[in-house]
């Protein structure tokens, strides 16, 4: 397919669609475990323009340590410029000991996002085993990046 003229530069050659089976683990160790039925999410990849979208609900853990690091289907972009191969999502979820808002980031030349909370008094703490992430949590969301 070309889009806007016939020009090498104007074909898309690359479009997929998929489900990611998406792993949870600990930045140093250990696992959170996907409750039954909720392994999957969806992504449409347009050339190196990736979303992801879906539901991740934990519902057991296998002694998990350090920050949270839930898989993508495919490395976010690295870059030169300052930032520009990050994305930062917000989502709807709940744990159970957490208040303030909570987002999500993915970060260049990786495929995992994790999950950060910005506090009441405005500090920024990236959630894990020893903040929050017993073994019961979800949270929706949907987003989008530029892949490696």
């Amino acid at each position: 397919v070309y889009l806007g003229g016939t020009g090498a530069a104007n074909k898309l050659d690359d479009y997929e669609e998929g489900y990611h089976n998406y792993t949870v683990v600990g930045s140093t160790s250990g696992s959170w475990t996907p409750r039954s039925g909720w392994t999957q999410m969806a992504y449409t990849k347009v050339g190196r323009l990736v979303t992801v979208t879906g539901q991740i609900e934990v519902s057991g853990s296998s002694s998990p340590s350090g920050n949270v690091r839930i898989s993508l289907p495919f490395a976010v972009a690295s870059t030169n410029a300052q930032f520009s191969g990050r994305t930062a999502i917000g989502l709807r979820g709940r744990t159970t000991t957490n208040d303030g808002i909570i987002f999500a980031d993915a970060v260049n030349a990786n495929a995992y996002f994790r999950l950060i909370q910005i506090t009441d008094a405005m500090a920024l703490t990236f959630l894990g085993s020893s903040n929050g992430l017993d073994s019961s949590w979800e949270f929706n969301f949907s987003m989008t990046y530029m892949a490696a």
